[in-house]
């Protein structure tokens, strides 16, 4: 008889959580092309699934995601733009009978970068990344589940 118990144990010899292991796979498949010196294409799709090890796992989730940039540098200029899909969703679920379904994501989101070289080891970057998901947790805080989120961000970079 296999007796699976996945509650966190703490004692005070052991205040630490002794949580179990992870398992997790996944398929990878990429391409990366250069027809010019100035363009770049890469593209990638991931498939994968990762669960709580011991027993019949009381956590799991697949997760799908793929992704096309096109980037192109002319002198000192580098222009990005790229665009992303992804979900994960839960599978099973040790607290199914507390929260009544099974957590997860599904999204897309856009990213436009414009980086610029200042010298040879600096170079500023200014990213805009939009992304539209649907996310199952944002019922615990009474959120909208369908959201679109941006974020501006400026770095400056230094590189040997």
């Amino acid at each position: 008889m296999l007796h699976y118990d996945n509650r966190a144990r703490l004692s005070p010899d052991n205040p630490k959580i002794q949580d179990d292991p992870w398992e997790t796979y996944f398929d990878s498949l990429g391409l990366r092309l250069t027809p010019t010196a100035e363009w770049t294409l890469i593209t990638q799709w991931l498939h994968g699934r990762t669960y709580d090890g011991i027993g019949p796992p009381a956590n799991a989730w697949t997760f799908n995601s793929d992704f096309l940039l096109a980037s192109w540098k002319r002198g000192p200029m580098r222009y990005s733009a790229r665009y992303d899909r992804f979900m994960t969703q839960q599978t099973a679920s040790n607290f199914i009978q507390y929260i009544g379904f099974y957590l997860g994501d599904d999204g897309h989101a856009w990213t436009l970068a414009g980086e610029r070289e200042l010298s040879r080891h600096w170079s500023a970057v200014l990213e805009v990344i939009q992304a539209d998901s649907t996310v199952a947790q944002r019922a615990f805080t009474g959120e909208a589940l369908a959201q679109r989120e941006r974020q501006w961000q400026l770095a400056i970079r230094y590189d040997k």
